[in-house]
């Protein structure tokens, strides 16, 4: 089992540190690098899910920015079940961050990936960016804070599935963001579950939150950093 990273460890990851700005060298200096691990907290995504992420992925949807987890063969892309194809709006922390800024940066720029700094690979697409913060990321800055080999990217989506539901999100609406099978609960009744629609998921995952946590401290902090 993996240990759940604390909002304050998602501040000091992202964030700088007595030892100067963590990302402000070749080993971690691109924008992809910083905005994954905010991205990770506060979407509940898998990592491979959001390393292959498409930028023609994540548009509008009832006036409301909105990440499509799709299977596309073509384009490498895949989910771990079928569950795992899905729609998650983006959480207003990261909107008030500048991922929607990022993100027309990434396009204008020519890139087609939204995380496109990390390899993708065709038999595990997080290899590359779980290689990255455990190998490189972690061992370097974090090794004490984070307790070694304790804490690894997956432990993004358990902190964000604890805070959804601790935070009165309606389990059902929780399981459809992070892609789980609500077939179980509802058993012959899950064929007609046609899921929750995007203003009613995005008022679930608005729920996540971290009381006391000063996420405003990363705003721009991606600047400058490059794009691939």
């Amino acid at each position: 089992l993996t240990g759940k990273i604390t909002p304050k460890q998602v501040v000091l990851i992202s964030g700088t540190t007595s030892e100067g700005d963590l990302f402000r060298d070749t080993a971690n200096g691109k924008a992809a690098m910083w905005w994954l691990l905010p991205t990770l907290l506060f979407t509940g995504a898998r990592t491979g899910e959001l390393v292959q992420m498409r930028l023609d992925d994540v548009y509008k949807v009832d006036g409301i920015l909105t990440a499509h987890i799709r299977a596309d063969e073509e384009h490498g892309q895949t989910v771990k079940t079928e569950a795992g194809k899905r729609v998650v709006p983006i959480h207003p922390v990261l909107l008030a961050l500048g991922f929607d800024e990022y993100l027309e940066r990434m396009r204008g720029a020519g890139h087609e990936r939204v995380f496109e700094a990390f390899k993708l690979y065709s038999d595990k697409s997080s290899r590359s960016a779980s290689r990255w913060f455990g190998e490189i990321y972690k061992k370097r800055f974090l090794s004490e804070g984070l307790g070694e080999g304790k804490k690894v990217l997956h432990s993004f989506r358990s902190t964000f599935i604890t805070s959804a539901l601790n935070n009165g999100a309606d389990d059902r609406l929780v399981q459809q963001l992070v892609g789980h099978s609500n077939s179980k609960e509802l058993g012959a009744t899950a064929i007609y579950d046609k899921g929750a629609d995007v203003p009613q998921l995005f008022e679930a995952i608005k729920k996540v939150r971290f009381d006391g946590v000063d996420f405003e401290r990363l705003v721009d902090g991606w600047q400058g950093l490059k794009l691939k």
